[in-house]
C-alpha cells in the first residue's frame, strides 16, 4: 500500500495551477488576435478603422 505523500499532492496541484495558466494565456492572446474592438451588430473591427 502506498502512503499519502503531501509533496506528491503539492506537485499535482501545482502542475495543475501552472495548465490552468498557460490555458488562460492562450485564450487571452486568441481573443487579442480576433481584430474584435467593440461587441455590437456588426461588430466593430480593426479593418473598419481609419489609420
Amino acid at each position: 500500500m502506498q502512503t499519502y505523500s503531501y509533496r506528491n499532492h503539492f506537485r499535482k496541484l501545482f502542475s495543475l495551477a501552472l495548465y490552468a495558466a498557460i490555458l488562460d494565456g492562450g485564450f487571452s492572446l486568441a481573443a487579442a488576435q480576433s481584430g474584435v474592438l467593440a461587441d455590437g451588430n456588426p461588430p466593430l473591427t480593426t479593418s473598419m478603422m481609419k489609420d
